[in-house]
């Protein structure tokens, strides 16, 4: 009987125990990977989308933040005369009273035409359209002494805000001047800077005159002038387009990637007048694209609408993902593009008003 036993205990399990034993336990494995997969891309995909939400607000803030600035002169005003004494034609896109300029791509031409320092940026993507805005973005300083003449140098206390090469925008809310300083320098012992303006130089645009019209006095102050153009072409690091922007002429930053379009319509006052001196109601009617502004009057003064007619800006804008999200390509058509591969997109829409323009431009 104890033989039985033994020889019943050796014998183990029999091949259709296993196979039972190695189904079971390949089918929990396989739940158990299914749902480490599914974990995955759950997480992968809020990680993406959480990429794409910073994105958007870190455009939206940014945007909007200069939006609101744009056309800031201090205490100017449009009326007040002013003298430009920066050499064309770089030193063309700094006017007051164009707060914002912009333009699209129609038909491969850009409507309307670049100009300013726009030729020269390389690598913009003509299916987006590109945005400028043209005002004071910082803080100034008082001139600390009154100047020798309307060719003489603007002084303020030591240290300046300003560098070599800034443009800078000098009122004393009778008169402005836009000019560029090419050589700052400090009095030794008096706390005293000096901004020097000289004709010709090797920073770009440089200064034609150097007459402002008006030797200001310590009634006036001066600001850093800045043009910050934005504008969407390839990333410098990653394979998706980014946007990027320029202030003045000086090196261009990429902001953000993964920006796939950049398209901005302009909220317009249409109400009565044709012309400049007609400011209408002060409250936006309908919104246009860039080529529907006509700059020149005289082009038709029964459509005219001008770029002083612009009162607020409206973003639309596409976003991608990183990386890959979906397991295969997805067709979707997102402003009039179709996209066909596995990043996941967002379009994000924003309106921006611009500050002291208008009553109500939302």
């Amino acid at each position: 009987m104890n033989r039985l036993k033994l020889r019943s205990i050796g014998l183990g399990y029999t091949l259709i125990e296993l196979l039972i034993s190695m189904a079971i336990g390949l089918f929990i494995l396989a739940g158990v990977v299914t749902v480490m997969l599914d974990g995955k891309r759950n997480f992968n995909h809020q990680d993406e989308l959480s990429y794409l939400q910073e994105n958007a607000r870190f455009i939206k803030d940014t945007l909007t933040r200069d939006i609101k600035m744009a056309g800031y002169t201090g205490c100017s005003t449009p009326d007040v005369s002013n003298v430009n004494t920066l050499k064309s034609p770089a030193g063309d896109e700094y006017v007051l009273g164009e707060a914002v300029w912009g333009s699209d791509s129609v038909s491969g031409v850009w409507t309307p035409a670049l100009g300013g320092a726009w030729p020269s940026i390389v690598g913009i993507d003509t299916n987006s359209d590109i945005l400028s805005l043209g005002g004071i973005f910082g803080g100034g300083a008082r001139l600390s002494r009154v100047m020798p003449g309307t060719s003489g140098v603007l002084k303020v206390t030591h240290p300046t805000f300003a560098e070599d090469g800034d443009i800078l925008f000098v009122t004393d809310c009778k008169q402005s001047a836009i000019f560029q300083t090419n050589n700052i320098t400090t009095t030794a012992g008096d706390n005293i800077d000096s901004l020097v303006r000289n004709t010709g130089g090797s920073i770009a645009p440089g200064n034609h005159t150097k007459d402002l019209g008006k030797a200001f006095g310590t009634d006036a102050a001066v600001y850093k002038f800045e043009m910050r153009r934005y504008y969407v072409a390839d990333s410098n690091i990653s394979d998706a387009p980014a946007l990027w922007r320029t202030v003045n002429l000086s090196t261009a930053d990429e902001l953000i990637s993964g920006v796939d379009s950049l398209q901005v319509e302009y909220g317009v006052d249409t109400a009565v007048g044709t012309g400049p001196d007609d400011v209408g109601d002060g409250t936006v009617n309908r919104y246009v694209s860039a080529s529907t502004i006509i700059e020149d009057e005289a082009k038709n003064s029964v459509l005219w609408i001008g770029w002083d007619r612009v009162l607020s800006v409206r973003i639309n804008l596409i976003l991608r993902s990183e990386g890959f999200v979906y397991h295969d390509n997805l067709a979707v058509t997102l402003d009039g593009v179709n996209y066909n591969d596995r990043y996941m997109r967002q379009r994000v829409s924003f309106i921006a008003r611009i500050r002291n323009r208008g009553l109500d431009s939302l």
